[in-house]
C-alpha cells in the first residue's frame, strides 16, 4: 500500500517545534534538529487523510480526500546544495505552480 503525499516536519523534540523558518524566504537559520520531509508521488490515491487539527510539528502537507478532491499530489522536491551551509529545497507540483519554498542555513559548514 503506497499513498501519495509530501508531508514536512519542522524540527521539533519530542512533539514540541524547536526551530521554525522565518524571513520572506522561509528559511530554517542553524536548527537544532533535521527538518524531515516525506516526499511519496508514484502511488495510486487511497483515501488520503490527515489528523486534524495539523499538529504544531507538521510544517508543510499536500494530499487530502476528506473534502473528495486531492490536490497538489503529483509532483517532486528539488534540493540544491548551494555551498556547505545553504541548502534550497522546492516542492514542484504537477498540476499547478510552484507551492512550497524553504532554505536551511547553517553558521558554519
Amino acid at each position: 500500500w503506497y499513498q501519495r503525499r509530501v508531508h514536512g516536519v519542522h524540527p521539533n523534540r519530542n512533539g514540541t517545534v524547536s526551530t521554525r523558518p522565518t524571513g520572506a524566504q522561509n528559511a530554517y537559520h542553524d536548527p537544532d534538529g533535521p527538518v524531515q520531509l516525506v516526499v511519496g508521488h508514484a502511488g495510486a490515491i487511497q483515501d488520503e487523510l490527515w489528523v486534524k487539527p495539523q499538529p504544531q510539528w507538521s510544517a508543510t502537507r499536500y494530499a487530502d480526500a476528506s473534502q473528495g478532491e486531492i490536490k497538489r499530489t503529483y509532483g517532486y522536491e528539488r534540493l540544491t546544495a548551494h555551498n556547505s551551509t545553504h541548502m534550497f529545497g522546492e516542492f514542484v507540483p504537477i498540476e499547478e505552480g510552484l507551492t512550497d519554498v524553504f532554505w536551511i542555513v547553517k553558521s558554519h559548514g
